[in-house]
């Protein structure tokens, strides 16, 4: 009760810290709710500013081309009076167009054309680096629309900034665009500063070659067409530098409507990285709210369960102080009930002792049974084996029959001698069986061995007394061939009287100790 108490205090501190956190996270979303307002809100507001400036900048742009056009449509009108072919080398006129009638000064009309051609350089060189300040305008404005929709992209996707450009990158790839727009806007500023001094040094040169047109002495001309060939050239020579003059202003118009639209870009993209960090923050705090809410109501449960189990708990408590007593009362009938019970188990375990008494006694003499049962089947399997493995003689009957007429009287002294011995010695003396592994009762050596004649055979006795048959100690079992010796074994040693050399013959060798002999 003690534990579930302290749980449940536990319990209801956490409940409380969950609330506080939830009340924290709510006040959190508001800020974050309202910060991201104000970010959406300013970022609509930039995204105008930015459409009205890309607007002012592509109309700036468009201006300066048509100035870019006018101006090279009057370079090619003051090329086709200087370099059409109007006037000869030594400045008499070829007698076409407008300035047919009149005659230059050779060397004024050769400045003029050198000054033309330095001119034509230099608007090239001018509207090259225009290009080139266009080009890197182009290039900045589309990074920053890039920062802006891969930033857009990436709130979308929940992480990564700039397409996976990291913050320094990106500012990297910013300083230099930004290092080769100074570059390239200081080189056309250059090259529009020397292509209006190369204009006005053409206008000057240029008047004064107008100034020098005459009556050609080529036909009869009239002052009036020398003033409307001077009004002519001199009209072109002024539209080219006027239209030099527009196409500067409106190429520096362009330039400065180019840096608002980088900036308003840059400004946007700003504000739209502010906006989408404030939604990453709404986004994180409604997250963690969602969180804490979640929290509260587990806390809420495991109260709820806390408050549960200490009621189980004191329920326990009373239930076990009942089973308590009741089991004190049954502890002491039990106390009577073992006392009395040990009293009427004294008899059994007597009894119980005498009968391991019993049984131990029992299970010895088995053992001996089983073990002399075991020697029996030993000396039976033993004998057996031995009777398989001789090899049969056809004359075997007959050598025994001779063997035992020779052996009948020895066998009678032996036998009548061995009576005065102890049973014991004469078994050791006689059994082939209990005489060692190697049968060394009866040694191979000393044993008759038949070979017709009534002579032991020995080893240089020729062929025929190699193949002379022989008779084993094993084949002849009381100095009888293999069937007489199995008969009265089966017999149980019946086949002769009790008084015959048959009978002694068995209690000399022990042939009784054979398994199924009798006497075993």
């Amino acid at each position: 009760i003690k534990e579930r108490r302290g749980l449940l205090k536990q319990a209801r501190n956490a409940e409380a810290a969950h609330q506080k956190q939830v009340q924290r996270t709510i006040s959190e979303q508001l800020q974050a709710s309202a910060a991201h307002a104000k970010a959406s809100h300013g970022h609509k507001q930039q995204e105008l500013v930015a459409t009205h400036s890309n607007k002012a900048a592509e109309e700036a742009r468009s201006a300066a081309r048509a100035a870019e056009a006018v101006s090279s449509k009057a370079y090619e009108s003051v090329v086709a009076i200087l370099e059409g072919k109007a006037w000869n080398e030594d400045g008499s006129t070829q007698g076409v167009g407008a300035c047919g009638a009149v005659d230059v000064d050779p060397d004024k009309m050769r400045r003029a054309q050198t000054a033309l051609r330095q001119l034509g350089n230099a608007l090239s060189k001018a509207a090259g680096r225009q290009s080139e300040v266009e080009d890197v305008e182009d290039e900045l404005f589309a990074f920053n629309i890039g920062l802006l929709q891969a930033d857009a992209a990436s709130g979308d996707a929940g992480g990564a900034v700039g397409a996976g450009r990291s913050e320094r990158e990106r500012e990297r790839v910013r300083r230099q665009l930004e290092q080769a727009q100074e570059k390239y806007i200081t080189q056309a500023e250059a090259a529009r500063e020397a292509t209006s001094k190369h204009v006005a040094t053409f206008l000057e040169v240029g008047l004064g070659f107008v100034d020098s047109f005459e009556k050609t002495a080529q036909r009869p001309t009239r002052m009036e067409e020398v003033k409307v060939a001077q009004a002519s050239v001199k009209s072109a020579f002024r539209q080219l530098s006027a239209s030099w003059t527009v196409t500067r202003k409106a190429q520096d118009a362009w330039l400065k409507a180019a840096a608002a639209r980088s900036k308003v870009a840059q400004r946007l993209a700003a504000v739209a990285a502010s906006a989408a960090e404030a939604s990453a923050v709404l986004a994180e705090a409604e997250r963690v709210g969602t969180e804490a809410t979640r929290a509260l109501e587990a806390q809420m449960e495991a109260c709820q369960a806390a408050e549960k189990a200490l009621a189980e708990a004191q329920q326990a408590r009373d239930k076990a102080e009942a089973d308590e007593a009741r089991w004190r009362q049954q502890c002491e009938q039990l106390k009577d009930e073992v006392a009395s019970a040990r009293n009427e188990l004294k008899p059994a375990k007597a009894a119980v002792k005498e009968a391991a008494a019993e049984r131990q006694k029992v299970v010895a003499q088995f053992a001996r049974v089983e073990k002399a049962q075991m020697r029996v089947e030993a000396a039976k399997q033993g004998a057996l084996e031995r009777l398989k493995s001789e090899k049969y003689d056809a004359s075997q009957v007959e050598q025994a029959y001779e063997l035992k007429k020779k052996g009948t009287a020895a066998l009678s002294v032996d036998a009548e001698g061995s009576s005065s011995e102890s049973p014991d010695n004469k078994r050791k003396a006689t059994s082939p069986m209990d005489g060692g592994d190697d049968g060394s009762s009866s040694s191979p050596s000393k044993r008759p061995r038949a070979d017709g004649r009534g002579k032991q055979a020995g080893p240089g006795s020729g062929r025929e007394e190699a193949s002379a048959p022989t008779t084993s100690p094993q084949r002849r079992v009381c100095g009888k061939s293999r069937p007489e010796a199995v008969r009265v074994a089966d017999t149980g040693g019946k086949s002769s009287p009790s008084g015959s050399p048959g009978k002694r013959l068995r209690r000399k060798t022990g042939v009784d100790d054979i398994p199924g002999r009798g006497g075993g």
